[in-house]
């Protein structure tokens, strides 16, 4: 069958891209870019291990390149929670788990990086010979680029480079994982909230008297890799200056036309999850969605700027009338510790909420909004 974006997701048979199984070096992980010519689903890995005892291992991705982003987990997408597995020894492929691999589809012509992490030294990679980013391995539809060896487990500070990435990427043609919709069953912990804090204090509303600053527009972005959808995400940014609001992108799954609603309120918005009237609408218009892995903007025109004042807390609301706003599902330690998906010197975004009910109604705990948000500074009025 075709989906919305036109990408044929029937049945198609696994490839299995083998990079090497050279070794000659290894430590704790690898973290690598590869790059599609076509449409794929990465449905699971194989690696090379020189322990033949039980390992954990994680996988990690994230949407674009792994460069400059190597020491944090902001950004990126736990797709294989913690494994215990077997190793099968050096010069030996060792599986991943398939069912409790999550998959990642790569929109033709985009990167995506990966990081394959275990929590002892015996992760076993080649020396690259060419630099980073350079293919080394290429079966012409997946290409596998030379990346870094992890000193650590996890996000660490110690890297090696170049790495080869020593095992296979197995994966499938068009997208074969049409993103679920949310039915709300996340077992996931609800992570600390920013409203616990007695110190931060709502944000005036939009009729506040200040004036936006020219030349000082900037945006955040958090990502848009989710791989969970439904009517609407809802969460809350912590401001550190005097700041407007002035548009929004965000992740959706259709190319069709689109109605979307957004909403803000002064404060937490929890406990009015379902009280509209303790909202206002500040945009509402119909446009062409871009698709999965594509931002989709709303016009500068079409919306109301958010005023907020220095140290405030201001929630909003996006919601669609049909089930393809697509978010993430907030799935690892990082975010349910802190709270905090996306961090820019003037703004915090924090984890929120899904909505699966149209315009408000039934809610599903730690979900991350997918998109962009667009301010500048602005400056009070006497």
């Amino acid at each position: 069958y075709i989906d919305d974006t036109g990408i044929k997701t029937s049945e198609s048979e696994m490839i299995e891209l083998r990079t090497t199984m050279k070794g000659g070096n290894g430590s704790y992980g690898s973290m690598f870019d590869c790059v599609s010519q076509e449409t794929i689903t990465i449905k699971g890995m194989q690696i090379h291990t020189q322990s033949s005892s039980i390992i954990t291992v994680e996988v990690w991705t994230r949407e674009g390149s792994h460069e400059s982003h190597e020491s944090t987990s902001s950004g990126w997408i736990k797709i294989l929670e913690p494994s215990y597995i077997r190793g099968l020894g050096p010069g030996k492929q060792t599986p991943l788990p398939v069912a409790n691999f999550q998959p990642v589809v790569i929109i033709a012509g985009s990167t995506q990086a990966f990081y394959v992490t275990l929590t002892t030294a015996a992760l076993k990679y080649t020396n690259g010979k060419f630099g980073i980013g350079k293919t080394f391995a290429d079966d012409g539809i997946l290409a596998v680029k030379e990346g870094i060896g992890v000193a650590s487990f996890g996000f660490g500070k110690s890297f090696y480079s170049p790495r080869n990435f020593n095992g296979s990427i197995l994966y499938e043609i068009g997208n074969v994982n049409p993103y679920p919709e949310d039915i709300g069953t996340s077992a996931i912990k609800k992570c600390d909230h920013p409203k616990s804090s007695s110190s931060k204090k709502s944000s005036r509303n939009t009729g506040d008297p200040s004036e936006i600053i020219p030349g000082t527009s900037s945006d955040i972005n958090t990502m848009y890799n989710g791989l969970n959808k439904s009517f609407g995400s809802m969460f809350e940014i912590s401001v550190r200056k005097n700041l407007a609001i002035t548009s929004m992108n965000i992740h959706v799954e259709t190319t069709r036309i689109i109605l979307i609603e957004i909403y803000t309120k002064s404060g937490s918005y929890i406990d009015f999850e379902n009280k509209p009237l303790a909202w206002t609408k500040i945009v509402y218009i119909n446009v062409q969605g871009k698709g999965r892995g594509q931002p989709t903007s709303i016009p500068i025109h079409a919306f109301s700027p958010v005023h907020i004042t220095a140290g405030s807390i201001q929630s909003f609301y996006v919601t669609l009338s049909t089930p393809d706003l697509i978010y993430t599902n907030g799935n690892n330690e990082s975010i349910r510790s802190a709270c905090v998906v996306a961090t820019h010197a003037d703004l915090d975004i924090h984890a929120g909420i899904g909505v699966i009910e149209y315009p408000f109604g039934q809610t599903t705990d730690d979900r991350i909004f997918n998109g962009a948000l667009k301010f500048s500074e602005t400056k009070q009025l006497d």
